[in-house]
């Protein structure tokens, strides 16, 4: 059994009017999300200059190297998962959630209050109004709990930590990934195309995206290159995916983006018991590019499937 400080958040919003919103909404509200943020925190020191080093908006919404890391790019220490779905009734809930990890735990009143500032002073060109209805936190068994009066605006004292149990040496040796939202694993900086996905570069984009996370925020000991490599030369992987088109806009380019991805299903043959944490622990980090927007969001479930993977 192995503890991580790691925490989903559920977020309730009861919207004033119809809302409409495109497909990969995870873009638009996460620039909802930073513009907001650094409005609140940004504007002491000057929204215009840059930010100093313990300053909220770096610390959650861009993050900066430390010297020495291991890798070039940041990793923020949170996750902004939206359902896809295009359109909210009026009085409807909008119900989205977070990962965070690490030091974004400490800041989880900081972050609901640029939630309900932002619905409340509208979202997208309309500038849709909605109310913050609720906030919960997901357990173990998958269940959510509140923890947050809105009424009050005060939270339940609660334990933010994910707890990840040890494979059963029942459960066989056959998982499955279902994808919940695309998947973008690169090489060379393009698509890794869905045909030449094999357990070798699913175990390095696994790696690699523990390691990413792991060195900023998470602190815990984690296998090297040599460990993981070894637990996954026995498993046998077959992918059934589909290409997923995609667009977002960029507020930095100043242009809408194109993006494909793969949804589907992944299943894996021969799997170590050593491996079933860290498959686990990847549900909650996702894989791939565009992660920080909800991209790469897997379920991991026992294969029923009894037939080989040829």
């Amino acid at each position: 059994m192995s503890h991580w400080p790691l925490a989903v958040y559920r977020f309730r919003v009861q919207m004033d009017s119809d809302l409409s919103l495109p497909r990969f909404a995870s873009s638009l509200l996460r620039s909802v999300f930073g513009s907001t943020l650094k409005r609140l925190v940004c504007s002491g020191h000057g929204l215009d200059k840059p930010c100093p080093e313990q300053c909220a908006y770096r610390l959650l919404f861009a993050p900066v190297n430390q010297p020495g890391a291991r890798f070039t790019d940041a990793a923020p220490p949170l996750i902004f998962r939206f359902p896809l779905i295009d359109k909210i009734p009026q009085q409807d809930y909008l119900e989205f959630s977070m990962v965070l990890f690490g030091s974004a735990l400490d800041y989880l009143p900081l972050i609901t209050d640029v939630w309900r500032r932002a619905f409340e002073q509208g979202i997208g060109h309309s500038r849709k109004t909605g109310r913050l209805n609720s906030v919960a936190i997901q357990l173990s068994d998958g269940s959510w709990k509140a923890i947050y009066d809105s009424t009050a605006g005060l939270f339940i004292p609660h334990q933010p930590e994910l707890v990840l149990a040890d494979a059963d040496d029942s459960a066989g040796d056959k998982l499955k990934l279902r994808l919940e939202t695309p998947m973008r694993l690169m090489s060379a900086g393009k698509l890794l195309p869905r045909e030449t996905l094999t357990a070798d570069a699913l175990a390095k984009a696994l790696l690699r995206r523990i390691h990413q996370v792991n060195q900023s925020y998470l602190h815990q000991s984690v296998p090297d290159w040599l460990q993981f490599q070894g637990w996954f030369a026995s498993v046998n992987l077959k992918a059934v995916l589909q290409p997923v088109a995609l667009s977002r806009y960029s507020s930095r380019q100043k242009q809408s983006m194109k993006l494909t991805g793969y949804l589907g299903e992944i299943h894996l043959q021969g799997v170590p018991r050593e491996l079933y944490s860290w498959l686990a622990l990847g549900q909650y980090l996702h894989l791939g590019k565009n992660s920080v927007m909800g991209l790469g969001q897997y379920c991991l479930s026992h294969s029923a499937d009894s037939r080989d993977i040829e």
